[in-house]
């Protein structure tokens, strides 16, 4: 596999005198009667040549013209008259001139270009979001324009893709390493102004990593133009049960060949969660209320550089830093009650403390050179990740049984640093030719993740624990991954696109723990193959049908075969022998206007899921991962976007799913078959003509539904927010309140082993908070993108 650099240089010289041509699109309309002009000759005269390039406009007024790179005179001609000319230069992107007003009663000296992007744009592997477009564009945070982003929810501070689950988030094609508040909180400092598009991709293609099934979310930020620099401010006061802060600021600067551009975060937040649980044991129905209040405070920090060395050869750096102090009170109490007369059998209560310390630092080194000007680029990116966690989870209780009465103690310490590191090379190559676009590459990634245990656990104790020796285990995991990968675009006529991908994958993993007696080794190939067609129906709608093969991989963390107890009946273990899941996702959108439809189908072969194990016979519960779930699922979701009224516009979105689940556990589980379903509404309203006043009112709904083996019930939110908008827009001051009527409580069960469970889960998200940002310096910015090379495992290492 170590062959990968020397067998893509060799595609790439196969491919070295081909020639390329670039599609110059546009519209012709009547300025007076706004109506499409048909026949209009649209014409290319090369510099250097005789040589004559032209079309002829079709009945919608569209036309597309295919040039190889040069400096041409466009004219726009109509009954043989010159209505407009112009010098223009073909490089080596597509041109999209937009619809060009003509007065066809005369000879015009000039031409109005209206070059402004749909709000929703489809590309042939992803849908485009453009921000820029949208009321939300100068509105708030990433975090507000997602909950408008079309198949995308936002609920409780987690970010999912409709019909999928969690997803990975990148800016300007860059994997952001963080998950949960931490991931929120950071995009959270990123205003709604500072962003360009944001990009959807369902069914990643070849060139990114097969690993994950949630699909992609890319968010592009504009840049400082040459000679110029923008910095932002901010702070927000929010409270919950407790009060959080939280502090940012940006600067992007761009000089002679240098552009800069830096972020710094700062938070300190305090949550508090409650959690319920009732199994049904045969001894009792035990009932388990734990309160957690979690106090953090920590920084995120960011730094990207780029130099211009040539006019075609760029490099670039960036340096990432997340690093939080978690102190977590974790408090179950235990009362187990006889079903006959309700009274107390036992009764169970504990102290738990968990400290933690994560810092993640993550570096990339990039370079660009541009082989032509018709596109052909080749990418470089070597990084460097790595991930230390200082984990510690101690408790300490009693244990009373009530008749007749007796007293136990227990105490559990476990002490675990995680360290991970990963080292990566990535080469991508763009190649486009005269009859097709390619693009190919490959990847060399290797990880390591050493776990340094120490634990204790006493047991149910006649005496209170004196004494804690600690017994010592260690877990390392090696994981080599390999990859090459290939993808073709190309056009057939004005309507119909088509790409397909190919990408090879050869993993090998190495787990032991020598202490355990444990070993596992596993080595193995993988072909995932994505295909993408895409049909232009009318200027309004288009079609899109796309496959993908996928295989999610387990976190690092999940590997762990670390057991913490909370009390000698509850115990949280991973699991070093899981095995990779595959999926497999077809899709069908269709985008007509401002609605965006899709038909979505997925099969999920040997997933992995956190799953509690009771023991009827212990009254144990053992909360592990396992390989356990095939799951089909077939959706459909539909997207609104309103905003013909100038004082309001509205983002609606309506999801529905059928998913058929079947279970490989040790004792037999039913299958589980059923309907899931969310509706939502986000609406945002001028109060001023000046739209420097703006209210908001958002709703969402769950439908009862499933969850692998859990049983859902309905929750939804509803939210308020007041906006101002002063000095120029550069002045931001936000009200708002969240689920105001603590409505977003996560209820499920289940009946595992005889077993039936029910679970309450309440995350704090009712949440009253004030916002202010400031923005200053120069606006004038434009948009540049990046990527680095070892996103998929910087995800799955967690931080």
């Amino acid at each position: 596999m170590y062959k990968i650099f020397p067998l893509l240089l060799f595609l790439l010289s196969l491919a070295m005198t081909a020639q390329t041509e670039i599609e110059v699109t546009g519209r012709i309309i009547e300025q007076d009667s706004q109506n499409p002009l048909e026949f209009a000759e649209i014409i290319l005269i090369p510099k250097d040549s005789i040589d004559l390039i032209g079309v002829i406009t079709d009945a919608n007024g569209v036309f597309n013209i295919k040039a190889q790179p040069d400096l041409y005179e466009f004219q726009v001609t109509y009954v043989g008259q010159i209505l407009y000319s112009t010098n223009l230069e073909v490089s080596n992107n597509p041109i999209d001139l937009g619809t060009l007003q003509i007065d066809i009663s005369q000879q015009l000296d000039e031409v109005i270009i209206q070059a402004r992007k749909k709000l929703i744009e489809r590309k042939i592997d992803r849908l485009v979001f453009n921000v820029a477009n949208s009321s939300k564009a100068s509105q708030g945070d990433v975090i507000e324009v997602l909950k408008i982003t079309p198949g995308v929810r936002v609920q409780n501070d987690e970010i999912n893709m409709i019909g999928k689950g969690n997803l990975q988030v990148m800016i300007d094609d860059k994997i952001i390493r963080l998950a949960g508040q931490d991931l929120v909180n950071f995009l959270r400092s990123i205003a709604s102004e500072d962003i360009q598009s944001i990009e959807i991709i369902n069914n990643p293609p070849a060139k990114y990593e097969a690993s994950g099934n949630s699909g992609l979310i890319n968010i592009i930020l504009k840049k400082a133009k040459r000679d110029s620099w923008n910095a932002q401010l901010k702070g927000t006061y929010l409270q919950r049960q407790k009060p959080t802060e939280r502090f940012s600021g940006t600067f992007i600067f761009n000089k002679d060949k240098w552009n800069i551009s830096t972020r710094l975060g700062y938070n300190r937040q305090s949550i508090h969660l409650d959690e319920e649980a009732t199994s049904n044991f045969p001894d009792g129905r035990w009932e388990t209320s734990t309160p957690v209040n979690i106090d953090t405070e920590g920084f995120v920090a960011t730094t990207d550089i780029g130099y211009q060395i040539t006019e075609n050869w760029e490099i670039g750096a960036q340096y990432y830093f997340n690093g939080t102090l978690a102190e977590v009170d974790v408090n179950p109490s235990t009362t187990v009650f006889d079903y006959g007369s309700n009274n107390i059998i036992r009764s169970l209560d504990s102290d738990g403390f968990e400290p933690q310390h994560p810092r993640t630092h993550s570096v990339n080194f990039n370079n660009q050179i541009n082989l032509d000007t018709l596109g052909r680029k080749v990418i470089l990116n070597l990084d460097y990740f790595s991930n230390f966690n200082p984990d510690g989870k101690n408790y300490e209780g009693v244990s009373i049984i009530a008749q007749p009465y007796s007293k136990q103690y227990y105490k559990s310490i476990n002490l675990n640093e995680k360290d991970i590191e990963n080292l990566s090379a990535k080469l991508d190559i763009e190649y486009p030719l005269q009859w097709i676009d390619m693009d190919f590459g490959g990847k060399i990634s290797h990880s390591n993740s050493f776990n340094d245990i120490s634990f204790f656990n006493s047991g149910l104790s006649n005496q209170p624990i004196e004494e804690t020796p600690l017994q010592m285990n260690d877990f390392t995991y090696k994981e080599g991954i390999q990859a090459l990968y290939f993808s073709a675009n190309r056009k057939f006529g004005d309507k119909w696109s088509a790409q397909f991908g190919l990408r090879m994958e050869h993993t090998q993993t190495d787990s032991n723990a020598d202490n355990l007696n444990l070993s596992n080794n596993t080595d193995y190939t993988n072909l995932f193959p994505t295909f993408y067609v895409s049909y232009e129906a009318t200027e309004n709608s288009s079609f899109a049908l796309n496959y993908s093969r996928r295989i999610e991989r387990p976190r690092f963390y999940d590997l762990n075969p670390n057991v913490y107890y909370r009390n000698p009946f509850q115990a949280m273990e991973g699991n070093p022998f899981l095995q990779p899941a595959f999926i497999q996702n077809i899709e069908l959108s269709n985008i007509y206007k401002n609605f965006v439809t899709k038909i979505y189908y997925s099969y999920e072969d040997n997933l992995f899921a956190e799953i509690p194990l009771p023991n009827a016979n212990t009254s144990v519960t053992r909360l592990t991962i396992k390989n356990f779930i095939n799951r089909n699922r077939i959706g459909i979701s539909e997207n609104y976007t309103f905003d013909d009224i100038k004082w309001w516009s509205s983002n609606n979105n309506l999801d529905i799913n059928y998913s058929e689940s079947q279970f490989n556990l040790e004792e037999p589980q039913e299958d589980q078959n059923g309907f899931n379903a969310t509706i939502s509404t986000y609406n945002d309203f001028n109060l001023n003509t000046d739209k420097t006043i703006l209210a908001g009112v958002n709703y969402w709904y769950e439908f009862p539904g499933i969850d692998g083996v859990f049983k859902t019930k309905a929750r939804s939110s509803f939210g308020l927010s007041l906006q101002f908008l002063m000095l120029n827009k550069d002045l931001n001051i936000t009200l708002r309140g969240e689920d105001l009527f603590k409505s977003a409580v996560e209820q499920k069960s289940s009946t595992i082993n005889g077993v039936f469970q029910q679970m309450k889960s309440y995350y704090d998200s009712r949440q009253f908070w004030l916002s202010l940002s400031y923005k200053f310096g120069n606006n004038d910015i434009t948009v540049r993108k990046r990527e680095t090379g070892n996103d998929e495992e910087k995800g799955r290492a967690g931080g």
